[in-house]
């Protein structure tokens, strides 16, 4: 699986926790279109946010270019649920500095995070 997809620079991010143990080899990359969450959770938002940009400035956003990654990219990373400071995990420090920084850069509008860690991670 790719560590993440579309362009860092466009105003939209979705972050889910971390790759799926089981299917980590037969997916593409983080909320893969096949992923259910993707389509329980964004498509709604999705719909809701295309229908008004179109109505506010007759325009649409493209779908490809939006920022998709996980919170980790080792699930075996993913911090036990019991675990109160996740910074005592150095592989879990790691990524949340590299994304901190990665967003204090981008500067996205809009970070949707998939699931508990993924939001308590950011």
């Amino acid at each position: 699986m790719e560590p993440s997809c579309g362009d860092p620079k466009f105003p939209i991010w979705l972050v889910a926790d971390s790759p799926p143990k089981k299917w980590h080899e037969q997916l593409l990359a983080p909320l893969d279109p096949r992923h259910p969450a993707r389509h329980n959770i964004w498509t709604p938002i999705l719909e809701y946010t295309q229908e008004s940009l179109y109505r506010k400035k007759k325009r649409r956003f493209d779908t490809a270019r939006l920022y998709i990654r996980n919170a980790v990219t080792n699930p075996d990373n993913k911090p036990d649920d019991r675990s109160c400071d996740w910074t005592e995990v150095p592989q879990v420090k790691a990524e949340m500095d590299k994304l901190q920084t990665k967003i204090e850069h981008f500067k996205p509008k809009i970070v949707l995070t998939f699931g508990a860690f993924a939001f308590e991670f950011l």
